[in-house]
């Protein structure tokens, strides 16, 4: 048997391997035998029929038929004589067999590419940091008192504390029905700062069974839009006291004041602020440093983390499955670079925890073992060795200590704003 390897990317590879015809026969005999066990010919029993009549009769089915096990069985032969670490199923793209004469193989596989790891330190970066206001608690504290107000029908509204329900109409300039564009069971909140000053205005004193016509006027580039509201009920909101009561209420006697509730929440916010801020500057230095490396990434890869996309989809359907007409290969072609630039990302990540030495030890699985017995109250012994052999959290932690150096290891400026990060 001889092979040659040639190199078509950093990551795909194609191994030609041929056989002559002498190679081949014992692979051909045991094939014939395998063969002779299954067949009946007419005066002999089962699995007694001649080798000599099985060739001349299915001689070279029986070939051809084996042909594809012998390329898996040498590729899989070489790739370990060879020390050819292959990720995938390789995939024959070729076969020429010559009877009598020699077989030749192409299989194309593809391989970890091998690359230099760029600096991953030192490098500068923005970060923004949300400087949280009285406005931003104030409106939380509002959102909590709607979210626990009592609700009751009424005929009409005299003010914002009201739940308006209707159906819209969308209308054409001339005021014609457009068909097809009838939202149903719509609502509003009238208090609400967010909805436009034009439902708002022509919501503030109406009635159940009123028709309300409303104009949006031309915005950048929306066109004027123009609808007709029919007011199917109205709620009128009774917001709660916030005082220490409520609060002990709503908290479970977790907190028992106002103040210390409302410090709490500014809590809850400036840690929600910089979360988003922290995943966004290592988004940027993640981006930075993918950008930095030039390598080709196996497909295999790629597709795995596509397919990981659609799983998550999946979880959001009952029974995970996707709507009739969704369209699978439109939704990767969609998602194609972003799988790229993750998939180039873990590579990456895997050169730099070999560079860092990072490995994972018993202490990082106690912090998530300590978590878990206070929230289960699980066995702490089995719940450790549960742990312990998780690849998924095994990942998370390495993935921790990645951000971290990424994090301490580079320069972070910061600007500190009052507006969305």
């Amino acid at each position: 048997m001889e092979f040659k390897i040639k190199d078509i990317t950093d990551s795909e590879k194609e191994i030609e391997i041929i056989y002559t015809q002498s190679e081949l026969e014992p692979y051909f005999e045991k094939a014939y035998r395998e063969y002779q066990k299954k067949i009946e010919l007419p005066g002999f029993r089962k699995g007694k029929a001649p080798i000599d009549m099985i060739k001349k009769i299915y001689g070279e089915g029986i070939e051809y038929e084996s042909l594809e096990k012998i390329a898996n069985d040498s590729f899989q032969k070489t790739a370990e004589e060879q020390n050819i670490n292959f990720i995938g199923t390789p995939a024959l793209v070729d076969m020429d067999y010559k009877k009598g004469e020699s077989v030749t193989f192409k299989i194309k596989y593809e391989i970890t590419p091998n690359f230099e790891l760029k600096n991953y330190k030192g490098l500068e970066f923005e970060k923004l940091v949300h400087e949280v206001t009285e406005e931003e608690v104030q409106d939380e504290i509002d959102r909590i008192l709607f979210y626990n107000a009592e609700r009751e029908d009424v005929q009409s509204t005299d003010g914002e504390q009201y739940i308006v329900h209707f159906d819209v109409q969308e209308l054409d300039e001339n005021g014609t029905p457009l068909i097809g564009r009838v939202a149903k069971d719509q609502s509003i909140y009238l208090a609400d700062k967010h909805i436009y000053k034009e439902f708002k205005d022509a919501l503030m004193n109406c009635s159940v069974g009123d028709m309300r016509n409303i104009k949006l006027p031309q915005h950048e580039n929306r066109p004027q839009l123009n609808y007709q509201l029919q007011i199917k009920k109205i709620e009128k909101i009774k917001l709660p006291e916030l005082n220490d009561e409520f609060i002990k209420k709503i908290t479970q006697q977790k907190t028992t004041s106002v103040e210390e509730f409302t410090q709490k929440l500014r809590n809850d916010i400036e840690d929600y602020w910089e979360d988003k801020s922290r995943n966004k500057l290592l988004n940027a230095i993640k981006e930075k440093i993918v950008s930095m490396h030039e390598f080709s990434v196996p497909n295999v890869i790629i597709d795995n983390i596509l397919n990981s996309f659609l799983d998550e989809l999946k979880e959001r359907y009952p029974n995970r499955k996707l709507p009739q007409n969704f369209d699978i290969e439109k939704f990767r072609q969609q998602q194609y670079e972003l799988a790229k630039f993750q998939a180039k990302w873990l590579l990456i990540r895997e050169k730099i925890i070999q560079a860092e030495n990072l490995q994972v030890e018993d202490s990082d699985i106690e912090k998530f073992v300590n978590e878990g017995v206070a929230q289960t109250g699980i066995d702490r012994d089995r719940l450790f060795e549960y742990y312990k052999n998780s690849p998924e959290l095994k990942d998370n932690i390495l993935s921790q200590k990645v951000n971290q150096i990424l994090l301490s290891q580079n320069k972070i400026n910061e600007i500190v704003t009052d507006k969305e990060i």
